[in-house]
């Protein structure tokens, strides 16, 4: 099932969200220094090089850079299986690759309004 904009946003909560934004604002908000926070949390390789991880990594991902942001464990360590990468056939079927990849769920943060 193909999971929308708004679907993902109510997976993670306001208050993750803002912890978040604090990491990133540790680097700032303009392109390149968003890519240097990219680049230290292992979301990209280098300012043209995003970076993708088996679906057995995700735990330990969780684990180095999300962890210490959690406001509801039960429910904030499943984030990042909405960002799975996933491809469709000709008839709008999605599978998964076996794939996520960190920067999706970096950019959702980054572009997502808190109340």
């Amino acid at each position: 099932m193909k999971k929308n904009i708004t679907e993902k946003r109510n997976f993670i909560s306001d208050e993750m969200i803002k912890k978040c934004k604090n990491d990133i604002s540790k680097f700032g908000f303009t392109e390149k220094e968003y890519i240097q926070f990219l680049i230290s949390v292992c979301a990209m390789k280098d300012e043209n090089t995003v970076l993708k991880y088996s679906n057995s990594e995700m735990n330990e991902y969780h684990k180095m850079f999300l962890e210490k942001n959690e406001v509801d464990p039960d429910n904030d360590i499943f984030i990042l299986n909405n960002f799975k990468i996933t491809i469709s056939d000709v008839n709008g079927n999605e599978y998964e690759t076996g794939y996520f990849c960190p920067r999706s769920f970096w950019d959702r943060i980054l572009k997502t309004k808190t109340n």
